[in-house]
């Protein structure tokens, strides 16, 4: 290897103080492209060197390559012994592991191959797969030569003519199995399907169509023993299989405890369900589903004989068994504490050979069942996972179905795999664990496992087996289809096979032209060299090509500098390669080429003169801060702005030198400008500037001649100093003035002792005020000055069109929101100061029975009533606002919350506050009424409750149903939404599909939260996912329950 990029790049632009420039130029030409390094040996880098050109390692991994070019078509087609996996939409392992299922099953396989289908399918051509026929017209259209002008290519005096373009890559280009039409129904789907999984070629199989068929959405994971209870019974072309299968008979036996007479009702069944909470065996989860159970009490039973409600026991018991027994395990059960579906990972064992004959009342051995398949679920959420099977394949033994995975298993048959072990949620209790625990000792034959959700028992007297549907015995449609598709497969392997041989070959004449390209001795000047892009090399040597060692277009204009020539600073972005080899192999005159004579000195001469500039600024900066600790006569020295001595040394190295040993140009800004003032002297601000001796001041006007000069002698700007005290004599006038109309005005300012409607009696006026004007008016007076006067009081602009004061006598809300009462003493001080454009004030009058309030100007119900619907809309239409819930004990705890200081409000919580302190409708408390019509004034307390520092914040919108409120607060207080009743305003909010608008929640309300405590009895259906899980809304939309469109 060379040497290290650091060490390469300072000697490229080293020099010696005296030394001539043109000679350092010369003896760093080739250092700075890095060409004084020594070429490392083939394959003595992983990569290429970056700073050493000459370095060709690393851009063509033979042996890797040659790994990666290797077709193995076992990868995508399956032997006869070989089984097809199935592909994974997204959600869809749980139907795979049932489809897998239901195809081992022979009798049911070949069941639905016989039944007789009349549709015809046809393949939709895959945009991937090339047709034979395009393959020879592009062998045939190759033959000819390349057209002249075209980019670089062979050499033209390669006589080898180039072989046939190859096919499409390999990995992403597999032909897919695509149908032209989706009309197709759900048992075609299922028996084209299973054709495919017995006479197709393919590995793996894509199941879309299928899905289609059913309308099931593969991004949603489903229930998997809903799925198939309503698979099996959805098709009708199958039931007559199924019941055959799978049909087996019970019956519920009721005993009167009075008459003894004995009511039977049979019923069929496809599957039984088992409780596995609380059983460690199989037969005891049996013995559960058949044991006796007492009618009594509330749950007594109506006796016909005895026309009356009697005490009774009950049982269930099994009349007859099917073929094939599904057993399903109740794994997902729903747990009433934290309201979500929770899995139970308590340990099942169950029998390889299962004798149910004491179950139906046979003799012993006349049922006996051999277990045929496990159903498994690994994960611990109910709300997600992973599905697989296990089946047991006629004569082949035991398999693990991994939807695209197929593996035999080995050895002793498992359920669960041994790092897959966790805590059991029982024992997680009792501090044990089954990691830690010792297994239980199992007898040959029992298998155990804390995942399995479904086991499928096969009776071993089931009798002579299904005749096997041949490959002629398939229906027409079906037939054609799988013949298409494993034609297309048959051309992909031709194709890809060729391509392979084609690739190989093209990859041992990179190698040798590769191998003729490098440089093997140290570059000398009479070395014949020419520059290569290491994009454009690394490019042609992995991209495939269509001929035999073409080139691709060779674009390297960007590597040029200014001059023309090759840029230095890209060197290590090129390669270095024989000139003499690359133009055997490239057209000189049809590419830009980078041959050794445009190595550029201009920009060689460039960076060694700006690090010669370089190196005089470290040399100043040493002598400037040696000047900065000498002692001198101060009288002497010169002022220089504090910030141009941090800056000066970066405002040079901003500004380098290039072919030039004179100073620095003049910035745009002249240099120590800082310390000027605008009347050209030098500043009074003496905290920006300090002086310095001769010696220092006499070193930066070497770099900055232009730089402002003022020596210690010069005196600061008597102009500034005039403005100055002029100023500081303004300011306090200014601070004085604000202090005066603080103390005049003093409870204004405070916003203390405001008036209010109430105090409006005879002989008394109240002024309005815009409350704009009062706000910017005491941050005025709160800063002494230093921000904007508030101006003129501006009444006029706050009324409406008709310039009246918008609002009426029964409600002052929207006046109390654009105006500020002010009494009429502290009017007529601020009228004194300030500019008044309108006049509104407030005066009683004795009309009437007990007078009335008369406004100047007068009221506008109109305008006011337009006004408050705007803030009425604005405040419900919120998005991402803030409410706080209240957690009480019961309604008296409500009801002193509601009482302490806020009295009660309506239902929709509509109330209205006022900044000014003052309430939004006046008081009766000097018997004093506001209306024309003579209408009493009455004190109104806002609805809306004090926040307690208890209060949970929670980020609502108005658009928020209830539902979506309680869902969000079973995380905060670990209730669920059913144990949670919300209360606004003493009325409880009840209805779950209301938005929160149509309830009358709005910002900062504060709602009263009583929680019920956990109820005993809750349906299991009734499911509230965790906040961030999807919720399973079971099969709603699809075919299987009739309802997709």
């Amino acid at each position: 290897m060379g040497k290290s990029p650091g060490k390469a790049r300072k000697k490229a632009f080293s020099f010696n103080i005296g030394e001539d420039i043109e000679k350092s130029v010369e003896n760093g030409l080739l250092p700075a492209y890095g060409l004084d390094q020594v070429p490392c040996k083939p394959d003595a880098c992983k990569k290429p060197c970056k700073r050493n050109p000459c370095c060709l390692n690393g851009y063509l991994n033979v042996k890797k390559a040659t790994e990666n070019l290797t077709f193995d078509k076992n990868v995508y087609i399956r032997s006869d012994s070989e089984f097809v996996g199935l592909k994974n939409l997204g959600a869809t392992c749980y139907i795979n592991t049932y489809l897998q299922l239901w195809y081992f099953n022979a009798t049911f396989r070949e069941s639905v191959l016989r039944i007789p289908s009349c549709s015809v399918f046809t393949l939709k051509q895959d945009s991937n797969e090339v047709a034979p026929q395009s393959a020879a017209v592009s062998t045939a259209s190759s033959a000819g030569s390349a057209s002249p002008g075209s980019s670089p290519g062979p050499s033209a005096a390669s006589s080898t003519p180039p072989p046939p373009p190859p096919p499409p890559p390999l990995a992403a280009d597999f032909p897919r199995f695509l149908l032209n039409t989706h009309q197709i129904s759900a048992f075609e789907s299922l028996q084209l399907l299973f054709g495919l999984m017995k006479f197709s070629k393919r590995r793996i199989l894509d199941p879309t169509f299928f899905i289609l068929s059913l309308k099931i959405n593969p991004d949603l994971q489903q229930d998997a023993q809903e799925f198939s209870q309503l698979f099996l019974t959805y098709l009708s072309e199958l039931r007559p299989i199924v019941d055959r299968l799978f049909q087996g008979a019970a019956a519920y036996e009721t005993t009167c405890d009075g008459c003894r007479s004995v009511s039977q009702r049979e019923q069929r069944f496809y599957e039984l369900e088992l409780s596995i909470q609380g059983h460690r065996y199989l037969s005891k989860s049996i013995d559960e589903l058949l044991k006796t159970e007492r009618l009594e009490g509330d749950n007594q039973y109506f006796c016909e004989r005895c026309q009356a409600k009697q005490n009774a026991s009950r049982r269930f018991h099994l009349v007859s068994l099917p073929t094939f027994l599904n057993f399903q395990l109740m794994r997902f059960v729903f747990d009433v504490k934290s309201a979500q579906r929770k899995k139970l990972s308590a340990d099942l064992s169950f029998p390889l050979d299962l004798d149910l004959s004491r179950f139906v009342g046979h003799a012993e051995g006349t049922d006996v069942y051999h277990l045929h398949a496990i159903l498994i679920h690994k994960g611990q959420s109910a709300y997600s996972g992973h599905y697989v099977a296990k089946l047991l394949v006629e004569s082949k033994g035991w398999f693990e179905f991994n939807d695209e995975n197929i593996d035999a298993v080995r050895g002793k048959l498992s359920c669960d795999d041994s790092d897959e072990e966790s805590v059991n949620s029982e024992d997680a209790e009792k501090g044990e664990s089954d990691r830690s625990a010792k297994r239980r000792k199992l007898e040959a034959g029992i298998l155990t496992s804390k995942n399995a959700y479904m086991l499928v028992y096969k009776r071993h007297d089931q009798g002579v087996e299904e005749k096997p549907v041949l490959w002629e015995d398939l229906s027409g449609g079906v037939r054609s289809l799988i013949e298409a598709d494993n034609a297309s497969i048959d051309r992909f392997v031709e194709m890809a096979e060729k391509r392979q041989t084609l690739l190989l070959h093209q990859l041992e004449e990179k190698k040798k032209i590769l191998e003729s390209l490098r440089i093997t001795s140290p570059v000398q000047p009479d070395t014949p060299f020419e520059f290569l892009a290491s994009s454009w090399l690394q490019k042609w040597l992995l991209e495939e090509q269509e001929g035999e060692s073409q080139f691709p277009p060779l674009e390297q204009d960007a590597f040029l500098c200014v001059h023309g020539n090759v840029n230095p600073e890209l060197s290590g972005e090129l390669r270095c390669v024989n000139a003499e080899a690359l133009d055997k192999v490239i057209n000189s005159s049809a590419v830009c080429r980078l041959p050794r004579s445009l190595l550029c000195k201009e920009c060689v001469r460039n960076r060694h003169c700006d690090a010669f500039w370089k190196h005089q600024i470290e040399e100043a900066s040493r002598q400037f801060s040696s000047f900065l600790k000498k002692k001198y006569d101060e009288s002497s020295g010169f002022w220089i702005g504090k910030d141009a001595i941090k800056k000066w040394k970066k405002m040079l190295f901003d500004q380098p030198r290039s072919g030039d040993d004179s100073s620095a140009g003049a910035s745009q800004v002249p240099f120590n400008s800082e310390v000027r003032c605008c009347h050209g002297a030098l500043t009074i601000n003496a905290a920006a500037r300090r002086l310095v001796c001769p010696e220092a001041w006499t070193l930066l006007k070497q770099f900055f001649p232009d730089a402002c000069e003022f020596s210690a002698e010069m005196m600061p700007c008597s102009e500034c100093l005039t403005e100055s005290i002029e100023k500081k004599e303004c300011l306090d006038e200014i601070r004085n003035a604000c202090l005066k109309e603080k103390l005049a005005l003093e409870d204004l300012y405070y916003s203390r002792a405001r008036p209010s409607w109430s105090d409006i009696t005879n002989g008394t006026t109240i002024y309005l005020i815009s409350s704009d004007f009062v706000e910017q008016w005491r941050k005025y007076v709160r800063n002494s000055g230093r921000c904007v006067a508030p101006g003129s009081i501006n009444n006029k602009g706050l009324m409406c069109q008709h310039d009246m004061l918008p609002g009426n006598l029964e409600d002052f809300s929207v006046l109390e929101k654009r105006f500020v009462l002010v009494t009429q003493d502290e009017w007529r001080k601020i009228a004194e100061i300030y500019s008044v454009d309108a006049e509104a004030k407030v005066a009683f009058s004795h009309e009437g029975e007990s007078g009335r309030l008369v406004f100047m100007p007068d009221l506008c119900r109109e305008c006011g009533d337009v006004l408050k619907q705007q803030e009425s809309d604005n405040k419900i239409n919120y998005i991402r606002a803030t409410i706080f819930v209240r957690k009480i004990e019961n309604a008296e705890s409500m009801e002193a919350a509601n009482g302490n200081g806020n009295g009660n409000g309506n239902a929709n919580g509509n109330g209205n506050g006022n900044a000014n302190g003052t309430n939004s409708q006046p008081a009766a408390e000097n018997g004093v009424t506001s209306s024309a019509e003579t209408n009493s004034i009455a004190l109104r307390r806002s609805a809306r409750s004090k926040r307690h520092q208890d209060d949970v914040a929670v980020t609502i919108s108005a658009s928020d149903t209830l539902r979506d409120l309680k869902l969000k607060l079973l995380n905060e207080f670990s209730a669920a939404p059913f144990d949670q009743h919300l209360f606004k305003n003493g009325i409880e909010l009840t209805d779950q599909q209301k938005t929160l608008r149509e309830l009358g929640v709005v910002p900062f309300d504060v709602l009263f939260l009583q929680i019920d405590t956990a109820s005993q009895q809750v349906s299991g259906e009734m499911e509230f996912p965790v906040q961030g899980e999807k919720r399973e809304v079971g099969f709603q939309g699809t075919s299987l329950l009739g309802q997709a469109e």
